[in-house]
């Protein structure tokens, strides 16, 4: 085998001083572009984490707006229907306050109107009300 002969043999090595000055040249070049590409790579790579950095952030200020917008939905929600029950209520109360108004008011209207019966018939003479045997008009 020859030592000019082959891969790496000697027929691939440069000729002379001037040709391995311009291959050194030539590989410092590309070694500067590669450098180079690295550091612009470098530069681009933390200026997406700072961009992800802000997107995480916004994301989790719009998860936490998320959150309080589906917590009022959820008491805006409820309120019709407590303030449907609290309504119900009242009127439930006002209903039994009428009913023990209106009974009031009855019982008073028949109590004035037996001592008025009464009294009607005791103006009238002798003759005794019908209703005299009513305990409770008697009482007074």
């Amino acid at each position: 085998m020859s030592l000019d002969s082959g891969a790496g043999g000697l027929a691939d090595l440069p000729k002379n001083v001037d040709e391995l000055r311009l291959e050194v040249e030539r590989l410092t070049r590309e070694l500067d572009q590669a450098t180079s590409e690295r550091a612009q790579s470098a530069q681009y790579g933390l200026s997406l984490l700072e961009e992800k950095s802000g997107l995480a952030q916004k994301v989790e200020e719009l998860e936490t707006l998320y959150e309080n917008a589906k917590h009022e939905l959820e008491i805006t929600q409820e309120l019709p229907i407590t303030l449907n029950y609290h309504q119900q209520q009242h009127n439930e109360i006002l209903s039994v306050k009428c009913f023990q108004a209106v009974t009031a008011l009855n019982n008073c209207f028949s109590t004035c109107s037996c001592i008025l019966y009464k009294e009607n018939y005791s103006r009238m003479g002798s003759m005794s009300p019908p209703l005299a045997r009513v305990p409770y008009l008697n009482a007074r």
